[in-house]
């Protein structure tokens, strides 16, 4: 290492922090990235290795403990409360729209549920149209049994 730049270990490590985030996909690795990012440029400057150090780990565990904070306000707090019941129990009690038909007896077809589009079966002796809304009673594998709620 005697014609490396400490400071370009912390770039490296924070692009070794990024590709990482693709594969763990929980927003730490992202979250320390950039603390490793103005490590680097602490060091391209000429700061000693201590505050180098120093503010990779303070701006880490700031930036972590921040990104975390965000995210359990933004889809766990209750004003959002289909994500919330999402979160907690799965698709079922939520409502949503029929989209496309692609079996009529029993009726089949794709619903549009929050954002995602589910394959759902209605209950023997119901069915579905498209644009009805209809509200999720159980999940068998990766098909919804719902019911319609009202007609079209």
């Amino acid at each position: 290492m005697a014609n490396i730049e400490f400071w370009s270990l912390w770039i490296f490590l924070g692009f070794f922090f990024l590709l990482g985030e693709i594969y763990s996909a929980g927003l730490v690795l992202a979250s320390l990235a950039p603390a490793c990012f103005v490590s680097a440029f602490i060091g391209g400057w000429g700061g000693p290795i201590w505050l180098q150090v120093a503010s990779c780990l303070v701006l880490g565990v700031v930036s972590v403990t921040q990104t975390r904070a965000w995210l359990a306000r933004r889809e766990l707090s209750p004003g959002n409360t289909n994500a919330y019941r999402a979160f907690q129990r799965g698709p079922v009690g939520l409502s949503g729209i029929v989209e496309q038909l692609t079996q009529l007896e029993p009726t089949t077809g794709i619903i549009r549920l929050e954002e995602e589009l589910w394959e759902a079966k209605t209950v023997p002796g119901t069915a579905m149209k498209v644009g009805q809304l209809v509200q999720v009673l159980s999940v068998e594998g990766k098909v919804l049994l719902v019911h319609p709620l009202s007609a079209v």
